[in-house]
């Protein structure tokens, strides 16, 4: 049954253009695939990159929020290495962020992918039982970035009450 799941998540991944060893990360961690499952597919095309600055500067520029930018063209972001990624969910393409745009972006207010921190074991298990179709699939990964991030805070809120106990 496990192998059924993966090999979906597999598929989905390959959708996307790969153009790097970061992008190969990212995807990995995302579709909870196995190293080495994916491959590079050559040298980026710089005209998507290009459109897909364009819109966010563009939209950065007439005052819409970061949050609200990735919503609407179906963004999403993952961190790799100290370096952001744009995830265009519609498109299957990845960028980074700095070479989309200048401007010094707060990221404060969007579920980011940390591709240097593990799966929680109990949500890597979800995810090898589940079968859902694409949409299903980015839902459950969001909901995987929110228990992490609900888990680190959980932890933060142990260490803080632990000090005052001191």
């Amino acid at each position: 049954m496990g192998a059924l799941h993966y090999n979906e998540r597999l598929r989905q991944a390959n959708k996307y253009v790969i153009t790097s060893e970061a992008d190969i990360k990212i995807l990995t961690h995302a579709f909870h695939l196995k190293p080495g499952s994916l491959k590079v597919d050559g040298p980026a095309d710089r005209t998507p990159r290009r459109y897909t600055a364009d819109r966010l500067n563009s939209m950065l520029a007439n005052g819409h929020t970061l949050p609200a930018i990735f919503e609407r063209n179906e963004w999403s972001l993952a961190r790799s290495e100290g370096k952001y990624y744009l995830i265009d969910r519609r498109d299957k393409e990845l960028y980074p962020v700095d070479k989309l745009t200048r401007q010094k972006l707060d990221f404060g207010g969007i579920q980011t992918l940390n591709t240097d921190k593990a799966i929680a074991p109990e949500a890597a298990r979800r995810l090898e039982h589940r079968s859902a179709p694409v949409g299903g699939m980015l839902e459950l990964i969001a909901e995987l970035l929110l228990s992490n991030s609900q888990r680190e805070s959980k932890q933060s809120e142990r260490r803080k009450k632990r000090k005052l106990k001191r």
